[in-house]
């Protein structure tokens, strides 16, 4: 299998496939088939078995498996869950015992996570689309820091076991923004292995199941998805005019400093629903063409799930 990280020479960024999460409903005989086939983790040590009655890893590939869900709410729709993680799509061979289990039955993809890399010396920048959008600046404890771009809260789930314990389940976010080599130098990576492309923004999607399936992904519902994010790569070097730049900055530094724009609008007697859209607009005119480069390239992002002879 090739790399899927693909360049775009003709927007100066790179475009791959960070994480996706394939969902179905098997019937009982199909799980029985998967537990014989492979060596489920029963360990009381593994995270994910408080969720999920079997669970598989196969770290080297980014793969992992797991089926028959404990929470009432998820087995309804689904009982088994693989995610494939950025390794699984750098890989140069995969065994093919993975990617028959992925022809073998009707996956729903409910997961996609695209990342989009542009060069290191870039500043990048989201206009949130829509102002229900929650912005959270989150740094561990290495120091790195991440921009999350989405949903806040959490629901309580309960537990089909003996238990009856119920857990949070954290809702995802529909964006991240981060700078890879500085999060690799955060975990104490040697920095020989600098990223010429590291400024990373990733589109998380989510999808019901059903809706995205794996056998015939339906590209336009994913680059529908994409046309909602409005991302500048740079911008210091675009030709948006100064009056637009000073209060992008103020939002470059402070995602959440929207109020205050708002205010300062108000102060300086001008109507701030007009400068918010007009705001908007110019983030609009300017920003990163992210469908055009994911329609130019999806078959390649998915060349690995069409290898000739695995197709069904």
């Amino acid at each position: 299998m090739k790399n899927n990280i693909i360049i775009c020479k003709k927007h100066n960024c790179c475009i791959s496939i960070d994480t996706m999460e394939l969902t179905a409903k098997l019937s009982h005989s199909e799980i029985r088939e998967l537990q014989n086939y492979f060596e489920f983790d029963n360990s009381s040590k593994s995270e994910a078995l408080k969720h999920y009655e079997g669970v598989y890893h196969f770290k080297q590939y980014g793969f992992t498996m797991k089926v028959l869900p404990r929470i009432r709410q998820w087995r309804r729709y689904y009982n088994a869950r693989i995610t494939f993680h950025k390794a699984f799509f750098e890989a140069e061979n995969l065994p093919e015992s993975l990617m028959e289990l992925v022809q073998m039955f009707n996956w729903s993809i409910t997961n996609l996570h695209i990342a989009f890399d542009y060069p290191s010396h870039y500043k990048p920048m989201v206009y949130k689309h829509h102002h229900k959008v929650v912005y959270d600046k989150l740094t561990d404890a290495n120091g790195f820091t991440t921009h999350y771009f989405g949903s806040r809260g959490s629901k309580i789930v309960d537990c089909e076991d003996d238990t009856k314990e119920k857990w949070i389940h954290r809702k995802n976010n529909i964006a991240i923004l981060y700078d890879r080599n500085e999060k690799e130098l955060a975990k104490g990576i040697s920095d020989e292995f600098r990223h010429d492309y590291s400024k990373r923004y990733e589109a998380r999607m989510i999808f019901k199941i059903g809706e995205l399936q794996l056998s015939k992904v339906n590209h336009a519902r994913v680059a529908q998805e994409l046309d909602k994010r409005i991302l500048i790569a740079d911008l210091e070097s675009s030709d948006i005019h100064e009056y637009a730049k000073r209060p992008l900055r103020k939002l470059q530094d402070d995602y959440s400093s929207m109020d205050k724009l708002v205010g300062n609008w108000k102060w300086r007697g001008k109507n701030p629903i007009k400068e918010k859209k007009q705001l908007k607009s110019i983030a609009m005119e300017h920003r990163e063409p992210l469908v055009d480069m994911y329609l130019e390239h999806c078959e390649e992002l998915f060349e690995v799930f069409n290898e000739p002879e695995l197709a069904r």
